[in-house]
C-alpha cells in the first residue's frame, strides 16, 4: 500500500457514475472482496478490492481488454493509472503466491483529490505493523472507521530479506503466520499474519529497477 488521517466514512459508489470502471471489472469475472471510502495521502478516495480466480498474466490481459492500457509490471506486481473526464482510477494488481489467485485494488478519485494525493510522503503512516528499516513510503490508503490500512513502500533489498525481517518482527510481537513455515524453506513473496482479531499481510516483489516494493495490509476483523 505513511501522521494520522481524519477519515470520513462514505457510501462506496460503483455503478451510477459513468466514470467509475468498477462494474466493468466485476462484469469481466472479478468478485468484490472489499469496498470502502478511504483516505489516500491526505485525499479522499473510493477503494474496491476485487479478486480473480485466474493467473496474474490472465488478469492483466483481462484488464488491458477492459481499459485498453498496458499495466506497468514488475514480477507479480503491476499498476496503471486511468484518467476519465472527471475521475482518475488507479489499479494495483498483486498475485498472492497462488498461480490461480490475483487481487486488483481499484482506487477512484476525482481529479482534485487525485492531485492532492500526489504530495510525497515524508514518513510511514501505518503504525500498527513495523515498517521495513530504511524503506521509503510511497502511498498510504486507510479508513479509521473500518480499521483498514494499506501502505506501499520501496527499499533496495531482496524480497526474501524483507520477509525475513517481518517473520522475525511479527512473530516476536505475538503474530502467527497463516501458513506454517517449515524449517529452511524459502519464504514466499506473500505472507499473511493473524493476532487475535487483527489481520495483516506482507507482499514483497522486486521491481525492474532492482528495488523491492513492499505492500502491507492491516485490518481489524469485525469492523
Amino acid at each position: 500500500m505513511l501522521a494520522a488521517f481524519a477519515v470520513n466514512a462514505r457510501v462506496f459508489t460503483t455503478i451510477q457514475s459513468a466514470n467509475a470502471p468498477f462494474q466493468s471489472i466485476l462484469n469481466s469475472g472479478g468478485i468484490s472482496a472489499y469496498s470502502t471510502g478511504a483516505n489516500i495521502n491526505n485525499s479522499q478516495a473510493d477503494l474496491q478490492i476485487i479478486s480473480f480466480s485466474m493467473s496474474f498474466a490472465d488478469t492483466l490481459k483481462k484488464l488491458k481488454g477492459i481499459f485498453g492500457v498496458e499495466l506497468t509490471q514488475g514480477g507479480t506486481f503491476a499498476q496503471a493509472t486511468i484518467e476519465g473526464s472527471k475521475f482518475v482510477t488507479r489499479l494495483i494488481v498483486i498475485n498472492l503466491g497462488d498461480l490461480e489467485s490475483t487481487l486488483v485494488f481499484a482506487i477512484r478519485q476525482n481529479k482534485d483529490e487525485y492531485l492532492k494525493s500526489q504530495t510525497p510522503l515524508v514518513e510511514h503512516l501505518l503504525t500498527k505493523v513495523p515498517a521495513y528499516p530504511g524503506s521509503t513510503p510511497i502511498s498510504f490508503l486507510g479508513n479509521d472507521d473500518t480499521s483498514f490500512s494499506m501502505e506501499t513502500s520501496e527499499v533496495m533489498a531482496l524480497p526474501a530479506t524483507v520477509q525475513t525481517f517481518y517473520v522475525e518482527a511479527l512473530a516476536a510481537s505475538g503474530w502467527t503466520t497463516g501458513v506454517p513455515l517449515l524449517e529452511g524453506q524459502k519464504l514466499p513473496n506473500y505472507m499473511t499474519w493473524i493476532k487475535k482479531n487483527r489481520f495483516c499481510s506482507v507482499y514483497a516483489n522486486t521491481n525492474p529497477d532492482g528495488k523491492t516494493t513492499i505492500s502491507v495490509i492491516y485490518k481489524e476483523l469485525g469492523k
